[in-house]
């Protein structure tokens, strides 16, 4: 962490941001309920990190409702599978 940054701001630097943006495309997964994919995230960045970022550092930011599926066991039964959005992951 730099000496002259808080906590939050060394989380929000560029450098940190591009590892998340690294590691959320390579785990890859689902589109969570805004249906947005690991392949769109890049594009997304381009057009709104700087508001993304803002709001973040202004506790603006709200993660979105999780999407839910139910995955079969083999022996019967399920389990339930919460799937973050992807720009949630990001983050």
């Amino acid at each position: 962490m730099k000496q002259d940054m808080g906590l939050l701001e060394a989380i929000l630097d560029r450098d940190n941001l591009n590892m998340a943006y690294k590691r959320v495309r390579s785990n890859g997964g689902a589109a969570g309920v805004d249906g947005m994919s690991v392949y769109e995230l890049e594009e997304w960045l381009k057009l709104h990190l700087d508001e993304l970022v803002a709001d973040v550092l202004a506790e603006r930011y709200r993660p979105v409702s999780v999407r839910q599926k139910l995955i079969s066991k083999p022996e019967g039964g399920g389990r339930k599978l919460v799937i973050p959005t992807v720009l949630d992951r990001f983050v």
